[in-house]
């Protein structure tokens, strides 16, 4: 659902598993919350940003491409 976020755990060889260690969730918990069946809290995201240790725009990190996708989203 975060494809730049996506894009980053790839780029620094980061795991989902890691990252939902420091996170204290499951890796299914945290799968959920990234595909948008749970709800990401903003203090999650802030912490994933910090373990990304990247200077990117949270907004840009976390941008939906659900909306883009959706068959009710006017450009």
């Amino acid at each position: 659902m975060y494809r730049n976020l996506e894009a980053e755990f790839a780029r620094q060889g980061i795991t989902k598993t890691k990252v939902a260690q420091e996170l204290g969730i499951t890796l299914g918990t945290l799968s959920l919350k990234l595909s948008g069946k749970y709800k990401l809290t903003l203090p999650e995201a802030i912490r994933i940003k910090k373990i990304l240790n990247v200077d990117l725009p949270i907004e840009y990190l976390f941008e939906s491409n659900a909306i883009k996708t959706s068959p009710h989203y006017k450009n």
